[in-house]
């Protein structure tokens, strides 16, 4: 009979039991039972058109599961009612901010801040379309908060100028808060972090309360612990390696998660990470290996280092920015000397010297003297010829026309020439090449 009474009983009692259920389960404080029942009756509700309460059973379902740190199963419920709202055109333009920021509060819980800063802002523009711009500043804030935690300060100090600006602003306690913080990371005053925690908002959510107590122990990290960036050499060369050194003092041991070297890789190449995975306690440092790679002026740094500490805070460590400058490299400069062999006094003689450039750099204003002995002379030009530039892996080729004045008195005779080679690299720095040629000197005319 009881069973019969039961199938025969309408949908909306059944709906109705449920949510009777779930009031009495969240006064005894047992909040995902209550869930469970709410979300029973908001799908019987919906399944006879009773939109209002399976609006109501649906956002009361959400906000339990949120209470229980469920926040993945929260933003489901969440995200399933702002569809079913728009779908059945109830209070959406109302309602979707609110919910979106009950959105935003269950990423905050997961520490998901990418998804969280998402969703604030998704939830300020609308609550700005409302004009409800109390909660719009609130979210702005919270997002300014999310990009201090994240290591972002110019962007969240961005954010607090624009609500600065705004009417009501007076009645923002995370304002001032945030302010307040700003402050101790400049001046670097561990003993004001008290302050901040005695002058927490009263009203704030379990997921706000744990977020704030996060960036105050972050806060602590990163004004206890000291980054510098040194460079000892400020001037490099094209394709010299240089080892800048990061130096840490930290009052207790961290991990290293990572590093963004943030450097002009258009003028640096970074050639050896480091392999550092600990940093101990107390002071310490470790170097890295850079290529200078092209001319100018270069810029390491500020070097960004995530750290975890060892109850897992997660903060970013900054360095102080260094430049340097780079010079060009020398081009290397080789010759090769061809002469056809004379055979009597009086004979033409012709000397080819081929040049090649050998390197990566440019050779500019290249000189090149011949310092000739008796024997031989000059027949054409000067011993002195220029090429105005000799770019990488090119090569030329310039000649002298000789011709032999004396012949040899013995068997072998020669005679040596002297051959000078300037050339300037990009900086106009001069480098000579010296060398001696022998030229075997002619047999006596029979």
């Amino acid at each position: 009979m009881k069973l019969r009474r039961l199938f025969a009983e309408k949908p909306e009692k059944r709906a109705k039991k449920h949510r009777k259920r779930a009031k009495k389960l969240e006064k005894k404080k047992e909040y995902e039972a209550a869930a469970s029942e709410y979300l029973e009756a908001a799908d019987i509700f919906e399944s006879v058109s009773d939109i209002p309460e399976m609006v109501y059973c649906l956002t009361q379902g959400g906000s339990l599961l949120q209470i229980s740190g469920k926040y993945e199963d929260a933003i489901s419920v969440y995200e399933n009612l702002l569809e079913k709202e728009k779908h059945f055109l109830y209070d959406y333009e109302d309602d979707a901010p609110k919910i979106i920021l009950k959105i935003a509060y269950c990423y905050l819980g997961l520490k998901k801040l990418k998804e969280s800063e998402k969703s604030f802002n998704e939830a300020a523009k609308l609550f700005l379309k409302h004009q409800n711009i109390i909660k719009a500043s609130k979210c702005m804030l919270m997002n300014s908060y999310l990009h201090l935690v994240d290591g972002q300060i110019e962007k969240s100090k961005k954010i607090v100028k624009k609500v600065e600006k705004q009417k009501g602003r007076e009645k923002l306690p995370l304002l001032q808060l945030i302010k307040q913080i700003f402050f101790i990371l400049k001046s670097r005053k561990k003993e004001k972090l008290s302050e901040v925690r005695e002058h927490l908002p009263e009203e704030i959510s379990k997921e706000e309360e744990d977020f704030f107590e996060y960036l105050i122990m972050q806060t602590e990290y990163i004004i206890s612990t000291e980054v510098n960036l040194e460079v000892e050499e400020k001037t490099l060369r094209k394709g010299d390696i240089f080892s800048p050194t990061i130096k840490i003092s930290t009052i207790k041991p961290l991990l290293l998660e990572e590093i963004d070297f943030n450097t002009d890789t258009t003028k640096l190449n970074l050639f050896e990470k480091t392999s550092l995975e600990k940093i101990p306690e107390g002071e310490s440092s470790f170097k890295f290996d850079f290529r200078a790679k092209q001319r100018g002026e270069a810029r390491i740094g500020p070097i960004k280092i995530t750290c975890i500490s060892e109850n897992d805070i997660k903060f970013l460590l900054s360095t102080n920015e260094q430049t340097i400058k780079i010079l060009s490299g020398y081009p290397e400069i080789t010759s090769e000397t061809i002469f056809s062999e004379p055979i009597f006094e009086g004979d033409d003689l012709s000397l080819v010297i081929q040049l090649k450039n050998n390197s990566s750099e440019l050779a500019q204003n290249i000189i090149v003297n011949i310092d000739l002995p008796p024997q031989i002379r000059l027949t054409k030009g000067t011993p002195n010829k220029t090429i105005f530039e000799l770019l990488p892996n090119q090569a030329t080729q310039i000649s002298f026309p000789l011709q032999i004045t004396q012949s040899m008195e013995e068997e072998g005779e020669f005679a040596e020439a002297d051959l000078k080679i300037s050339f300037q690299n990009l900086e106009n720095e001069t480098k000579e090449l010296f060398s001696r040629i022998t030229v075997p000197l002619s047999r006596t005319p029979p």
